[in-house]
Formats: C-alpha cells, sequence, structure tokens
C-alpha cells in the first residue's frame, strides 16, 4: 500500500513541474515532451534487464538498490540544465520505476 503511495507521487511530479523543467533546461515544448518517450523507452529496457537481475538477485536488495537511486535521480533532475542531461536521467529514472513495481 505504502508502495503505491510512492508510485503516484513519482508519477505526478512531472505534470505541474514540466514548465520549470523546461525553463531551466532552455527547451521547446516539444523537446520536454520527449522527456516521457525517454522515460518509456527507459522503462522497456528495465522491464528487460530487471526481470533478468531479479531472477539471481535478492528482491529486497534490489528494491532497497531501486528505491535509493530512484531518489537521488529525482533530486538531481531538477539541476538539469542542458536537454541532454534531461533526457538521460530521464532514460535512467525508467528502468528504476519499472524494477520499483
Amino acid at each position: 500500500m505504502q508502495f503505491a503511495h510512492f508510485q503516484g507521487l513519482f508519477h505526478g511530479i512531472f505534470g505541474p513541474t514540466l514548465l520549470d523543467l523546461q525553463s531551466v533546461s532552455h527547451t521547446t515544448t516539444t523537446q520536454i515532451g520527449f522527456m516521457f518517450t525517454s522515460m518509456t523507452l527507459g522503462a522497456l529496457c528495465g522491464a528487460i534487464i530487471g526481470g533478468q537481475v531479479l531472477d539471481h538477485i535478492n528482491c529486497r536488495i534490489y528494491l532497497a538498490g531501486v528505491f535509493f537511486f530512484f531518489g537521488a535521480l529525482i533530486i538531481v533532475l531538477p539541476w538539469a540544465d542542458n536537454f541532454v542531461t534531461l533526457m538521460s536521467l530521464a532514460a535512467i529514472l525508467g528502468p528504476f520505476d519499472t524494477g520499483s513495481g
């Protein structure tokens, strides 16, 4: 139950902060929309890789690592000052979002 609330916080953060991320990264509305595409492609890769990883390590250790990196990336995301950095961070967030599910 608590995990579902955390997932909602993650997905709900991008709507209100989208225009701020756009102004910080000096991008257009079309370019900032690619952030969602980048996260989706990262989630696809994360689903493929995460399934293989979970077969070989303890699920609790994996989940703890995912939450740690998930939180760190969300903290770092507002300081992405260019388009490439923002897309890279969004692509990295995708697998962690999948792995935490």
